[in-house]
């Protein structure tokens, strides 16, 4: 039994436990967070399937205050290197480089000739790199909690609490950063993404619609503005671009999904998400 697959499972693991004091800082975002989802208090039960994904991404602050031990060094004691010569933001173990550890954080406040490179890249603290992205602020925004050890597929005897993001920031975020994601195939597993959050948390609106004003405040007007206009055009009616392209990608994962399971099960979270951000602006 495994949430994503074996070996994946176990080097998230290695990653987290190699956080140690870093994991009150730092957000597991991406794929994995999605998978995780299904486990947290406020999600119902759900035989969809997460989707599979080849990366553990964590969000960081621009600026990591040091703990002690430096993050780059606390990794590198579990095997979790950038082995290359050049400034990266990704890390691997030297024998299994199929699995991956990206590093990312926000834009905003970052200088801009690094934002003008390619990628931007931005020196989080000595010796640990990340890639600087737009909307990520909303992933570090108010972020739950989720303790690994509750995750029956992962078998975790210990304690192992792990933030992961706000599942409206999670699909803010998403919705805001498609003009960025060059590749249509990233574009469209995040719309399937936000139609598992919608499946996950279809008991839970009120909750989302509070979580909402909590976003509300923590970054810029502009951006749920934005978001309110992108998500209203991406989902707005059966035949909408981002509809399409959630019943794509779960029909390629065999998630039995159409047009109308889609539309019919995402308007009521979006809806919910739309009443919190607009009674707090």
């Amino acid at each position: 039994m495994a949430l994503i697959n074996p070996g994946f499972d176990r080097f998230m693991l290695q990653v987290v436990r190699s956080l140690g004091p870093y994991r009150h800082d730092v957000v597991l975002v991406g794929g994995y967070a999605n998978a995780l989802y299904r486990y947290h208090g406020h999600a119902c039960t759900t035989k969809v399937p997460p989707l599979l994904t080849s990366d553990v991404d964590l969000a960081v602050p621009i600026s990591l205050p040091t703990k002690g031990m430096l993050l780059s060094a606390s990794l590198a004691g579990a095997g979790i290197r950038s082995p290359t010569e050049r400034r990266s933001n990704k890390y691997w173990e030297k024998e299994r480089p199929n699995e991956i550890l990206e590093l990312l954080c926000p834009a905003m406040g970052v200088k801009r000739d690094i934002l003008a490179q390619s990628p931007p890249l931005v020196d989080v603290q000595p010796g640990s790199t990340a890639e600087a992205l737009d909307y990520m602020d909303l992933l570090l925004a108010h972020p739950w909690t989720i303790n690994l050890r509750e995750v029956p597929p992962l078998n975790v005897s210990e304690d192992l609490p792990v933030l992961i993001p706000n599942p409206v920031g999670y699909a803010m975020q998403k919705v805001l950063a498609r003009g960025k994601r060059m590749k249509s195939a990233k574009r469209a597993k995040d719309c399937c993404y936000i139609y598992e959050i919608s499946v996950i948390f279809r008991d839970s609106l009120p909750v989302l619609t509070a979580e909402g004003g909590k976003i509300t405040g923590a970054v810029p007007a502009k951006w749920c503005r934005k978001y309110l206009e992108d998500a209203e055009r991406l989902f707005g009616h059966v035949r909408a671009e981002g509809i399409q392209e959630a019943v794509a990608v779960g029909q390629a994962y065999a998630l039995g999904t159409t047009e109308d399971i889609v539309f019919r099960t995402m308007k009521p979270m979006l809806d919910a998400i739309r009443k919190g951000l607009c009674l707090a602006a």
